[in-house]
């Protein structure tokens, strides 16, 4: 048997093996961080339920300083949108799907060529604090859920939560 033919049948092998591991690797991913504000909760509601306020508290908007945001709807009510464009945190769209006064917000979150993926913020009152928890999920379908094996998405996005998280609390504390 050829070097070539060897080295064909490995691949074969290798990329076979792969797609039978995936099988058994989850597609769901959720990642959720939480942070106590010294603010009351509709406070904090009123501000987060807003996506224009994003641009002073979530970390990619500041990423790109030439991002390119455009909403639709009336800010924080329900089907109010934005999308944006941008070399560095690429291109995407976010619409709020439903509100529970001063509890939660529930958010489509979209990328080009990806699936939807469902994100909230909640509110909780916690005396005259408000515990906020900003949890994403969403599912890789097969092959492509492999990807989660090799990607750290809690560590990716998490950390990316927590900042931002900190960014938020910094904000409502100063008021």
């Amino acid at each position: 048997m050829s070097i070539l033919k060897k080295i064909g049948l490995g691949v074969i092998g290798l990329f076979a093996l792969l797609l039978i591991a995936a099988l058994f690797v989850r597609k769901q991913y959720q990642v959720e961080r939480k942070i106590v504000i010294n603010a009351p909760d509709s406070v904090v509601y009123d501000y987060v339920k807003n996506l224009r306020n994003q641009n002073n508290w979530v970390t990619w908007n500041s990423m790109d300083p030439n991002i390119k945001h455009t909403y639709t709807g009336n800010d924080g009510e329900l089907g109010s949108s934005v999308s944006w464009t941008s070399t560095k945190v690429g291109n995407g769209s976010q619409t709020i799907k439903s509100l529970s006064d001063n509890k939660r917000v529930d958010l489509e979150l979209k990328f080009d060529n990806t699936d939807a993926s469902p994100t909230y913020i909640t509110t909780t009152a916690n005396g005259a604090q408000t515990d906020v928890a900003w949890g994403m999920q969403g599912e890789i379908n097969y092959p492509m859920n492999l990807m989660i094996v090799m990607m750290d998405m809690e560590g990716m996005i998490g950390k990316e939560f927590d900042m931002s998280l900190n960014n938020l609390k910094k904000i409502l504390e100063s008021k």
